[in-house]
């Protein structure tokens, strides 16, 4: 929602400096009612495609310590693909499709994507336009086409959870679960699917408000963990996001919690329990 309104203010803005310029250049050259139109609907897009790239193309960049969880070890094999790094661990029944958070670089989720498949489920973690997983939420199915033998869970954070959530909501035949890291859905999620909820209790980025409001689209069996001493960056490797508080645990310790919890999670679907 906060996208959504500094969007119709900045929209606005750039009508009202197109306007502006738009009353100068007919001052000088007297232009027609229709030039006048023109004039300023092309100066408001400039104005709008110039904010966008330069708002875009700032973003949370991965720690150099990713780059170590991008590379094969005895355990797990990472390939990566124009759509997504594909870590390959031991397992061979369920895996995961990750969305990034909003501007953050997809890298920093590599430690937390390592430590998931050594746990047994193999993860995509997907490429995603301009860091936002928002501008293609569909990105999963291309990945669920190609490797159909998996029993499929959907996984986001922050706004890239907001995104897998609207995925899962549309296709609960392909798709057995959800795993929300510091996130809530904005679609009603079938009864059907199960939904594993994990935040950090430092968390300062996470609306709570919108957060509980939003436990109306749970399914009825969905399920939370606090983490203590977490906060909302420690998800990922990216350094401490603007609002969020510092964590009173390393991002090490809450990763670990986080793929410890998904694997419980995945593999208790996997055993049949509900």
């Amino acid at each position: 929602m906060k996208y959504v309104l500094i969007s119709f203010v900045a929209f606005g803005v750039f009508i009202l400096t197109g306007w502006m310029v738009t009353s100068r250049i007919d001052r000088r050259h007297a232009l027609s009612e229709s030039q006048r139109f023109v004039t300023s609907v092309i100066i408001a897009v400039s104005l709008a495609i110039v904010s966008f790239l330069g708002f875009m193309g700032v973003y949370y960049h991965a720690d150099d310590s990713v780059s170590a969880y991008l590379v094969s070890n005895d355990t797990v094999k990472v390939e990566e693909s124009d759509d997504a790094y594909f870590f390959d661990g031991p397992g061979d029944s369920s895996a995961v499709i990750f969305y990034q958070g909003g501007k953050v670089e997809e890298t920093a989720y590599a430690p937390l994507m390592h430590r998931m498949a050594e746990r047994g489920t193999d993860c995509f973690l997907m490429k995603l336009p301009l860091r936002m997983a928002e501008l293609d939420a569909s990105a999963a199915d291309d990945i669920i086409e190609e490797y159909r033998d998996y029993e499929w869970y959907l996984m986001g954070h922050s706004l890239g959870g907001t995104a897998a959530g609207t995925y899962t909501s549309y296709h609960p035949d392909e798709v057995k679960g959800l795993i929300l890291l510091a996130a809530y859905p904005v679609n009603d999620q079938d009864r059907s699917c199960r939904l594993l909820s994990i935040y950090g209790d430092r968390d300062g980025v996470l609306e709570m408000e919108a957060y509980n409001r939003q436990k109306t689209c749970w399914p009825p069996d969905g399920s939370e963990l606090v983490i203590s001493g977490g906060n909302h960056s420690g998800m990922g490797c990216y350094g401490l996001q603007k609002g969020d508080n510092k964590a009173r645990i390393s991002s090490d310790e809450q990763q670990t919690q986080v793929a410890v919890a998904a694997a419980e999670f995945i593999n208790n679907g996997l055993k049949g329990e509900r």
